[in-house]
C-alpha cells in the first residue's frame, strides 16, 4: 500500500473509528487503511445500513427512496453492462422492473420522489457489486444492505479482518496484527475456495482479476488462508477468538 492515511469524514462508524482512515488507492478508487497499530481481534470497524431490503428488488426500492442510500450509490464503483453475460443482463432488468412495481404500489403510502427507471438501471450495476448480504446462522439469506463504509473495503483472498454480524450492524475484526498505514481488506468469496475457484467466481461477479498474494502463488499465503481462515462447514471464517464468523461452530469441531 504506497499511500498514506488521509482520512475523510467517516460519519458513519461508531466508537471504533479511529481505527481506520480513508485513502484513495491508486488503481483502485477509495479504501481503508489502519490509522493506527491495530492488535489481533481488535474491532477495526462497526458500519450500519442507510438502506436494506429482504433480496434485491426491495433494496433497491428502499436506496431510490432515500437520499442518503442515493448519495452513497453515487459514489460507488460500477460493473460494466457491456461485461455482462445475457443471463445477469436479464436479472438485473428483472430487479429494476420488481423495483419499479414495488415502488408503485407503495406510491400512495409514502412521499417519495417518482421512480427513476434511468438512474434505478445504473444503480443496480453499482450495487450488484457493493452490497452485504446478511446471514442467519443457517448460511441462509436474511436480508441485504448498503453499508456505507464497509464497502470500501479491498478484497483480499489472505486478508487480515473478518467480517461478523453483530445484530443489523456489519463488524470488522482484525485477524492479525496490523501495523499502521496498512491496507484493510476482507475475502469478497469464501476463503475455502481454491484459487481457480476464487478467481473465476469474482472475475463473473465482480469484473476484476485478482492479484493477491495467494492468487499469485504464495503458498505461505494459502497455508494460512485455507487453516486460518476458512470454515469449510458453512463458507464462512474464522474469527480471531476461535468461531466461525457465520454459524458460531468453534474451530475445535475441525469442520
Amino acid at each position: 500500500m504506497p499511500t498514506r492515511p488521509r482520512a475523510e469524514s467517516q460519519s458513519s462508524a461508531s466508537s471504533d473509528d479511529k481505527a481506520y482512515a480513508i485513502v484513495d488507492v491508486q488503481g483502485q478508487g477509495r479504501g481503508l487503511v489502519a490509522a493506527r497499530a491495530l492488535t489481533r481481534g481488535d474491532v477495526v470497524l462497526r458500519d450500519h445500513a442507510v438502506a436494506v431490503g429482504l433480496d434485491e428488488v426491495e433494496l433497491l426500492r428502499n436506496c431510490a427512496a432515500e437520499p442518503a442510500a442515493r448519495a452513497v450509490i453515487d459514489e460507488l464503483c460500477s460493473l460494466s453492462e457491456d461485461a455482462l453475460d445475457d443471463a445477469a443482463r436479464r436479472r438485473l432488468a428483472d430487479v429494476v422492473d420488481g423495483a419499479a412495481d414495488l415502488a408503485a404500489f407503495f406510491a400512495p403510502y409514502d412521499d417519495a420522489d417518482e421512480f427513476d427507471e434511468a438512474w434505478a438501471k445504473r444503480a443496480s450495476l453499482r450495487l450488484e457489486c457493493n452490497v452485504f448480504t446478511r446471514w442467519t446462522v443457517d448460511y441462509e439469506r436474511r436480508s441485504m444492505g448498503l453499508f456505507p463504509v464497509a464497502r470500501l473495503l479491498n478484497h483480499s483472498c489472505a486478508p487480515n479482518c473478518v467480517r461478523e454480524q453483530e445484530g443489523d450492524n456489519l463488524r470488522f475484526t482484525a485477524l492479525e496484527n496490523i501495523p499502521a498505514g496498512s491496507a484493510l481488506t476482507f475475502s469478497y468469496v469464501p476463503a475455502a475456495y481454491g484459487r481457480e475457484a476464487r478467481r473465476r467466481l469474482l472475475r463473473d461477479y465482480f469484473q476484476f482479476a485478482c492479484g493477491c498474494p495467494r492468487c499469485a502463488g504464495d503458498p505461505a499465503a494459502d497455508e494460512r488462508a485455507r487453516g486460518a481462515l476458512a470454515h469449510v462447514g458453512c463458507g464462512g471464517s474464522w474469527n480471531a477468538a476461535g468461531r466461525c464468523a457465520i454459524c458460531g461452530a468453534p474451530k475445535s469441531t475441525g469442520r
